[in-house]
């Protein structure tokens, strides 16, 4: 295990050690993510790379995040972790999760605010959370003061990649284990006009007591998005996800006016 800052141990406060690499239970957990991903045909000839940020407390709680990409650039975060996001948490205390977030931020503004810097950020901000909830051991839904014990569910996974057959079948497989939504993929590799027919197609073999949502993936310019929308309204969507890239603020309100979306 490359153990990447060294332990403190102060009488009232708690501090960090971060590691490049996941214990057992760990990897364990990753090699469980791989054979899941491995259950359909679209992903099992591709391997499956989990970033691990694990953090120490001086009283022996660990906490463990996560990252995974379809594409290039764990390696990159890695190295971001390890030049300049560790060197400013050593020493912190554990609980001050929102006051690390922000000098991280602050600290990483000129190369950050997204990207990289904001993915390296994220790794660690779950590792404290998860260290925090074991420390007070409760949930995180419950420390954060939950308002119900149960929530729906969606099956997801149903990739673009594979084709309106093969996001059919993913969501038949949901189906048939239970569940009453599912999220299925357009734009990207197919035309506006195969999008539209192959959410028709879900529509039609799921029937009318399944939900839909719509992931477009930042696909869209926001006036596709709106003619899209009207289109997709026949087939009673729960939802259209990242239509447009995420910081076109004023298309995503030309969205939410044309289509009625609060």
């Amino acid at each position: 295990m490359a153990r990447l800052s060294q332990l403190f141990s102060p009488r009232d406060r708690e501090f960090f050690d971060l590691f490049e690499e996941a214990g057992r239970n760990a990897l364990h957990a990753a090699d469980l993510l791989d054979q899941m991903l491995r259950n359909f045909p679209e992903t099992k000839d591709l391997a499956r790379d989990i970033l691990i940020c694990e953090v120490e407390t001086s009283g022996g709680v660990t906490g463990m995040g996560y990252l995974f990409l379809f594409r290039p650039g764990m390696k990159s975060i890695a190295a971001c972790l390890e030049e300049c996001i560790i060197p400013r948490v050593k020493g912190k205390d554990a609980t001050a999760i929102e006051a690390i977030w922000r000098d991280l931020w602050t600290a990483t503004m000129t190369y950050g605010r997204g990207g990289i810097a904001a993915m390296a950020m994220s790794a660690l901000d779950i590792a404290l959370w998860d260290a925090i909830g074991k420390r007070a051991n409760m949930p995180l839904h419950r420390l954060w003061g939950h308002v119900r014990k149960e929530m729906p569910v969606y099956g997801s996974g149903c990739f673009r990649g594979s084709g309106g057959d093969g996001m059919i079948e993913k969501a038949l497989h949901y189906v048939k284990q239970g569940y009453k939504a599912i999220k299925m993929q357009v734009a990207h590799v197919h035309t506006p006009a195969q999008d539209l027919d192959n959410v028709r197609r879900m529509r039609e073999a799921l029937g009318p007591d399944i939900d839909i949502m719509i992931d477009v993936n930042m696909g869209w310019s926001a006036d596709v998005a709106i003619e899209m929308g009207r289109k997709f309204e026949k087939y009673n969507i729960y939802w259209l996800e990242e239509p447009v890239p995420a910081d076109d603020f004023a298309g995503y309100a030309r969205i939410a006016a044309a289509l009625g979306a609060g």
